[in-house]
């Protein structure tokens, strides 16, 4: 059995926790102070109230026994059938490390993105309050028919774009990161 498929509920009742009233239970590792745990079967998830902490199968063992990771899992090997968890291979653990350098390349890429085009944000508002500025101080706006909405209009423009890229790249789903991440390293190692 693997590790999302163990029912929440039946690992809490192996912990001896104490019956449910609707999904909450008390919190039987510090002697049940009140029904302060909710249990979701559903999505196999707690949440402890007074403390303002949860999580899931794994971190339920941990917490209500006090044990660390590994402990734990040997805990739902023996009690809940956890599936045994096997040593990764050599290639395994190399393609691991490979996804792991990519991960951090990949959010370095995307802070950078977000970093410049923030930075293009700021630099078209100072310019476009310089250029208003200095032609307001020389008194042409009269003179060159208007120009200072001309500019307006223009920077206005170049600002809404900077941040309409920047709320993009911010909500973007990092699967969907990937692949135009890899297609830009790609051109700079060729280039």
């Amino acid at each position: 059995m693997k590790l999302d498929s163990i029912d929440i509920v039946t690992v809490w009742q192996a912990l001896g926790g104490s019956e449910l009233r609707g999904k909450r239970g008390r919190a039987f590792w510090r002697d049940g102070d009140g029904y302060n745990v909710s249990l979701n079967r559903g999505e196999g998830t707690w949440y402890d109230f007074r403390d303002g902490r949860g999580g899931g199968v794994l971190t339920l063992v941990m917490t209500a026994r006090q044990c660390s990771c590994k402990e734990a899992l040997r805990w739902l090997e023996e009690n809940c059938g956890l599936d045994p968890l096997r040593p990764l291979s050599i290639e395994e653990r190399r393609r691991r490390k490979l996804a792991q350098a990519e991960a951090r390349e990949l959010i370095a890429w995307r802070n950078g993105m977000l970093g410049a085009l923030r930075r293009e944000c700021d630099r078209s508002f100072r310019l476009y309050h310089e250029e208003v500025r200095w032609i307001l101080q020389h008194g042409l706006d009269s003179e060159m028919g208007g120009i200072v909405a001309e500019i307006s209009e223009v920077f206005e423009q170049r600002a809404l774009e900077a941040q309409r890229d920047v709320q993009v790249l911010s909500e973007t789903r990092w699967g969907d990161l990937v692949p135009i991440f890899r297609e830009q390293r790609a051109r700079s190692i060729v280039a």
